[in-house]
């Protein structure tokens, strides 16, 4: 969770979060704060017209911050920018919560340089697949509206840091409202997807499908393509298990893997146990697809038992419980326990030296 607090020596706001997260939240303020200042501007300097309708703050755009279909090819950095830019104070919010929670996290576990990568996939790609989408819905319906659609927003990312959070701490609940609601993370992106479903067909379709790229970009870079290095040496396999894994790693030769063949985080394990074999069986037949066409290279036997145990109990030794979560909430009272125990042990000892006062021993000297 982030801190903030005031520094004694000026009085400035502290915000004590890592590199590059403080850099997107001042990204995305900066850029959201630029687009609002120029629509609010226009706005208030239009006049309706005689031939037009009398015009709205939702038909104000920005063309080199947002992706608008017909002006991006001449404005290829939108498909950056534009995850950045927020059009109202709620999704703003939401917004930076996003990355003051999800990119902390994932920074922290990940490292600066992993997170850039995974923010820069999910992002990019995200808002290139709707773009495309868009380019070939209007190709289909000739709908002019299609072509100054506003596709912006962060919520690709949101989609993709649960589907993250559902690989480093698939078991971990979530309590919010102090216990009110609870819910465990491996359930978050699925929920995601289905609000923001619903969203889309009742009016916001630019959102239900960032959210669906940002689902399908993370899940297929984290499962086939992240690298991951883990100096944990011997510690990290288990020794329960010999013969199965590959021989530990050293601290001078951390282990390198690509993606995650866990069984659970395949596919179809996003999805609710009624529907996940017609979902499994579907996704095999795409992935045996990809396979032919060397865009997917197939698990061993092996692959999949190693990231099991990654994942397994042997994660929790090394992955920080998320805010929030029943197991922080433990651990954060077990350290006041601690620290209330730690003050009355030393109060009784201060009492009891002042009972007793202050002895001095001094030795005799030998007699001659």
């Amino acid at each position: 969770m982030a801190r903030l607090g005031f520094s004694p020596s000026g009085g400035l706001l502290r915000v004590n979060l890592p590199p590059l997260t403080r850099t997107t939240i001042i990204i995305t303020i900066v850029l959201s704060t630029i687009v609002a200042i120029i629509r609010y501007s226009a706005y208030f300097t239009m006049k309706p017209s005689e031939l037009y309708r009398t015009p709205q703050l939702s038909d104000i755009y920005v063309a080199y911050l947002s992706i608008i279909p017909v002006h991006s090819v001449i404005f290829p950095w939108t498909l950056f920018t534009a995850t950045y830019v927020e059009q109202n104070i709620l999704s703003l919010i939401v917004s930076i919560a996003t990355l003051a929670y999800g990119a902390k996290y994932c920074e922290r576990v990940w490292g600066s340089m992993e997170l850039a990568k995974f923010l820069a996939i999910v992002g990019i790609l995200s808002n290139f697949i709707v773009f495309l989408i868009s380019i070939l819905a209007y190709a289909i319906t000739s709908d002019t509206v299609i072509e100054f659609v506003n596709i912006h927003g962060g919520v690709a990312l949101q989609s993709g840091f649960l589907v993250a959070f559902k690989q480093m701490v698939p078991e971990h609940t979530v309590v919010l409202f102090r216990g009110l609601i609870k819910i465990r993370v491996t359930q978050l992106p699925g929920l995601l997807l289905l609000v923001n479903s619903l969203l889309g067909i009742f009016g916001a379709p630019v959102t239900a499908m960032l959210t669906w790229a940002g689902f399908f970009t993370s899940w297929i870079f984290l499962r086939f393509y992240r690298v991951s290095n883990l100096p944990f040496g011997a510690e990290y396999y288990s020794a329960s298990v010999p013969g199965m894994l590959p021989a530990p790693a050293t601290a001078e030769q951390p282990a390198a893997t690509r993606g995650d063949a866990s069984d659970t985080f395949s596919f179809a394990n996003f999805f609710p146990d009624a529907v996940s074999p017609l979902v499994s069986y579907i996704s095999e037949k795409i992935f045996a697809v990809f396979v032919k066409l060397h865009l997917c290279t197939p698990f061993s036997q092996e692959d999949v038992d190693a990231s099991n145990v990654r994942n397994g109990p042997l994660r929790q030794r090394f992955v920080a419980p998320l805010p929030g979560s029943a197991r922080a909430e433990a651990e954060r009272r077990r350290a006041l326990a601690l620290k209330a125990l730690d003050q009355r042990l030393s109060q009784s000892k201060k009492d009891t030296i002042g009972e007793l006062g202050e002895t001095t021993f001094t030795p005799e000297e030998n007699q001659s």
